[in-house]
């Protein structure tokens, strides 16, 4: 059986987590008083970034390895005239999804041992609105409609096309990317199958290098079992349960880490096709989860 245990972290103000680098957590906070800020739950330490004058759609947290620095990238969105949507196609020189024609991306982003937030100015791509942002090769990853892969180098400060799986030509769409063994992962669904699939690029940016590696059935947590007991099969509830798992990690025992409905978290051996789902203790049990993968280190800014 495995056990979920609460981590003891000092009081802090309502935060939404953004994501995990180097044993560092970038925290959006609720409050008014301060804006985002940067936190080591393993030492503790905490520093809070300047504020942003503009509302973020997608944050973005990763670390430059030729500066050496921590960067924050912010993703907020704009209506866009036809004529400047055009004149930005033309200078990325970049092939847009027709559903995103009326607007446009507008980039800032902050070194964080900077006190200035730096305009990038605007891109002609709509990122998807959900916390899948990966970070492979020092280059930030996000999904975009439709069915695009982009990547933010850190380090040139310039977006790029990932190439995608091949089964992009089929009805099967991108749910969401993740990072297994170090490589840029897409996990896709198919509105007539019921098993997730999980691609990995084995080697970073050459399409050809994209394998099927991993397929999960259908499945539902015993937390949430009660919500389903009541509706048949034939319950459209009841086929778009793999629209809410979250890929989380590939473990060292070779199993999956999933994460459904943001409530339940359960470990998928792909070898026997089984289910186990992790204990964590009723008291303890938030309403919603926000996980990421983090790994506990004594890293710190400038350090």
């Amino acid at each position: 059986m495995m056990i979920a245990k609460k981590l003891t972290i000092p009081a802090l103000l309502s935060f939404h987590l953004v994501s995990s680098c180097n044993g560092l957590l970038l925290l959006s906070a609720t409050h008014p008083s301060f804006d985002l800020c940067i936190y080591n739950p393993f030492t503790r330490d905490y520093v809070e970034l300047p504020k942003r004058s503009h509302h973020a759609g997608v944050l973005g947290f990763g670390f430059d390895p030729t500066t050496k620095k921590y960067k924050v990238v912010e993703i907020s969105y704009k209506r866009a005239t036809h004529l400047d949507f055009r004149r930005r196609v033309v200078r990325f020189g970049m092939r847009p999804a027709s559903q995103t024609a009326a607007y446009s991306v507008e980039v800032h982003i902050l070194t964080v041992s900077s006190n200035t937030w730096r305009n990038l100015g605007s891109f002609p791509f709509r990122f998807v609105l959900q916390k899948s942002q990966v970070l492979v090769n020092g280059k930030l990853h996000w999904r975009a409609t439709t069915n695009l892969i982009m990547s933010f180098d850190l380090a040139t400060e310039q977006f790029k096309e990932v190439p995608r799986p091949d089964f992009i030509a089929s009805n099967r769409r991108i749910h969401e990317l993740v990072v297994l063994q170090g490589c840029l992962s897409a996990v896709s669904f198919d509105d007539n199958n019921e098993e997730l699939e999980i691609w990995v690029m084995k080697e970073y940016d050459v399409k050809e290098s994209w394998v099927k590696q991993f397929s999960i059935g259908d499945y539902v947590p015993k937390i949430l079992q009660p919500n389903y007991q009541c509706h048949s099969s034939n319950d459209p509830r009841f086929h778009s349960r793999k629209k809410w798992i979250q890929v989380l990690c590939l473990l060292k025992s070779g199993g999956l880490l999933l994460q459904y409905r943001n409530k339940a978290l359960v470990v998928y051996d792909p070898h026997c096709r089984t289910f186990q789902d992790v204990q964590v203790p009723c008291e303890e049990i938030p309403r919603c989860l926000r996980t990421v993968v983090h790994v506990a280190s004594l890293n710190w800014i400038g350090t």
